[in-house]
């Protein structure tokens, strides 16, 4: 039997008509991942930089950079400084006198000397106290206390001689001292203690 224009009816549709059908994928509670976010970050910071070096230089009376703290130089910069006596120049040669106590077995020692290195140490330190305090002058004290007969009649002066001619420690002590000066300490060498008088 044919089917009539009555009959017919179209197609049924799923849903209510004109609604988008449902999503596919993940629902509205999913989250999303942020896309990009240190590159904003860093842009951020950046314009934050501008802005205020565009107010620095906008501000009336600052200067073209912002000032910066001053640090306190290096502590080694303190010290490049030359010493005081750095133009001093060393003389050739120097002149001294000098009271000498040897001991049994030190260099050229008479054989006559027979105290040990420790009697002769106290002595030597006696002849110094006693010149210290003004109890006798340089001259008696080398009369009364030397060991080296030979310079016993000039009042232990040896005469003038350079640096390398004399025991290390004896040179060292004679260069530093000015014309007349006493040493403040007795000098120990192979020849014995010495209490040193620069004379020129």
């Amino acid at each position: 039997m044919p089917v009539t224009s009555k009959d017919a009816r179209p197609p049924r549709k799923s849903g209510k008509e004109g609604q988008a059908p449902p999503p596919t994928g993940p629902g509205p509670s999913a989250p999303i991942a942020p896309q990009g976010g240190r590159a904003r970050f860093v842009a951020a910071l950046i314009a934050i930089g501008l802005v205020a070096a565009l107010v620095w230089a906008q501000t009336p009376g600052a200067p073209a950079v912002p000032p910066v703290t001053p640090t306190a130089p290096p502590a080694s910069a303190a010290n490049d400084e030359p010493p005081a006596d750095a133009g001093k120049t060393e003389p050739r040669a120097v002149g001294a006198a000098h009271v000498l106590v040897t001991w049994k077995g030190a260099e050229r020692a008479a054989a006559k000397v027979t105290r040990s290195k420790d009697e002769a140490r106290k002595r030597a330190d006696k002849a110094m106290a006693e010149i210290s305090r003004g109890e006798v002058d340089f001259p008696t004290a080398v009369q009364r206390y030397s060991d080296e007969e030979s310079t016993l009649p000039s009042h232990g002066d040896i005469g003038n001689f350079e640096r390398l001619v004399m025991p290390p420690a004896f040179s060292d002590a004679a260069f530093a001292l000015e014309p007349g000066q006493l040493s403040d300490k007795v000098v120990e060498t192979p020849l014995g203690f010495h209490i040193i008088k620069r004379t020129r």
